[in-house]
């Protein structure tokens, strides 16, 4: 009797490993699954990338001050599209919307299912230091265009004026009406793109697919997986501030207590970061994990295909790694600021940090704050929020414009995997979320790691190779929109 209990465990555990096995056996591509090659794209890189170049000079930095944006050198880049684009602008309505807004409308045989292609032309600071070129130069040298906004992301705006421009010189004409919508102060939330889609909605224009930036091409989208695939984001996380707030008796740091308002207030950041947030399937993310986990080596595979049975160890691994897989697993909570005495030897009256909260489609700023809250309990911590943006509503998967843009990606990245993808940076696109349920977030960019960290960084620069191919992209879904 006494062996039984030992055989009882060894028994569950080799028919939890049996199971394991036999989901991961099952864990396929797709019957007639067959990868495919990359294919040549024949348009010539030098016109699209001196007009690049062009917009990237002119340093239309935004400001959560209005007061302190340079007005004229927005008015420059308003400009400065109607010449680089002589055939688009002749034929195209312009209007400005709230000085910074340009929405250009190409009218198509039809307008009862109009789209949107957005960008924003507005960049964050970029101070001169360590850049291999300036940043305002545009300069075109080692097959690349540097400058701040070659990435973040005059390059999509470029690229969808550009496509546009050589179609009308085929005299191509759209199914339906074609909205260009760029806002010029997205990088600081900005009112220009909620006030575009006011005058959208006052024109009665309710728009039946949206593009904005987001995802890419990428070869390391998961662990384990080399297919490359093409990130459209559907979805993207809300955004808040949670800020914590310990109060202490000022005085001389000689005679201090055991514990300062400062140092209370590192004990509730350490015991925070210690209990990330649960670990969630989002609809987005399983999605995701099942496209893309069929094609991972092992022992990858074996984790995509349990998800659940394997949810406790995949939420450890995680947790402890942090980084983008994690992000897509779960609410995250970074502290970016703090401040307490204003000098060494005081002791503070108030200490108090702030952490940058993005939150998962399906959960809010009310439940982030309340845990909060709860782990906050009995410590001398007041917690309050800043609130910037609730999660997104999730765009559909399951119909003929996801097809399209599919299809769209498919002809100039064949060899690419297209999947869903929760997008965890903001855009303006989430305005346009309220009245449409095809709102999807890609920039049409195959870019490595590396690459996407020089977004808001020093020497960002854009291959002419990846131009090409995002011209080429915007060519193919505007002949489907």
């Amino acid at each position: 009797m006494r062996m039984l209990w030992w055989f009882l465990p060894l028994v569950a555990l080799l028919g939890f490993a049996l199971m394991l096995i036999y989901r991961t056996y099952r864990f396929n591509p797709p019957q007639g699954y067959r990868r495919r090659s990359a294919r040549g794209i024949h348009i010539p890189p030098m016109p699209i990338a001196h007009k690049l170049s062009e917009l990237v000079k002119i340093p239309t930095v935004s400001h959560s001050d209005v007061s302190k944006m340079d007005e004229a050198v927005f008015i420059q880049f308003q400009q400065k599209l109607q010449t680089l684009f002589p055939r688009f602008s002749s034929r195209c309505e312009r209007v400005i919307v709230a000085r910074f807004g340009i929405v250009y409308r190409w009218v198509g045989r039809n307008s009862d299912a109009p789209s949107v292609l957005m960008s924003h032309y507005d960049v964050v600071a970029a101070p001169p230091d360590h850049w291999v070129h300036p940043p305002f130069s545009g300069e075109i040298t080692e097959g690349y265009v540097w400058g701040r906004g070659t990435l973040d992301t005059k390059c999509t705006l470029a690229a969808s004026l550009e496509a546009a421009e050589s179609l009308m010189g085929q005299n191509y004409v759209p199914h339906q009406d074609i909205y260009f919508c760029f806002s010029g102060d997205e990088e600081v939330a900005g009112p220009t793109a909620p006030a575009i889609l006011s005058a959208l909605s006052k024109w009665g224009v309710t728009p039946r697919f949206v593009l904005d930036e987001g995802g890419g091409i990428v070869q390391d989208a998961l662990p384990g997986v080399r297919q490359p695939a093409a990130l459209i984001g559907t979805c993207e996380k809300g955004q808040m501030e949670l800020i914590f707030t310990a109060n202490g008796v000022p005085g001389h740091a000689s005679k201090p207590p055991r514990h300062t308002a400062l140092g209370c207030l590192a004990k509730a950041i350490s015991h925070t970061e210690r209990r990330p947030w649960p670990l969630h399937y989002s609809p987005t993310v399983r999605q995701m994990l099942d496209i893309l986990g069929r094609h991972a080596s092992l022992p990858w595979r074996i984790v995509y295909a349990n998800l659940v049975p394997l949810k406790p160890f995949i939420s450890l691994i995680s947790g402890f790694k942090g980084g983008e897989f994690n992000a897509q697993l779960r609410t995250t909570c970074a502290f970016t600021m703090a401040s307490a005495s204003d000098a060494t030897n005081v002791l503070p009256r108030m200490a108090q940090a702030r952490a940058n909260v993005r939150m998962l489609p399906g959960q809010n700023s009310k439940s982030v704050k309340r845990r909060a809250q709860r782990l906050m309990r009995g410590r001398q911590i007041e917690v309050d929020t800043h609130i910037f943006s609730e999660p997104s509503p999730v765009s559909r998967t399951d119909d003929e414009v996801w097809t399209m843009l599919t299809q769209a990606v498919e002809e100039v990245w064949p060899e690419a995997l297209a999947v869903p993808y929760m997008f965890m940076a903001a855009t303006d696109s989430r305005h346009y979320s309220r009245i449409s349920e095809h709102v999807y977030r890609f920039s049409a960019l195959a870019w490595s790691k590396e690459e996407r960290a020089l977004m808001h960084s020093y020497n960002e620069r854009i291959s002419l190779k990846a131009l090409v191919k995002m011209q080429a992209f915007y060519e193919a879904l505007i002949r489907k929109l």
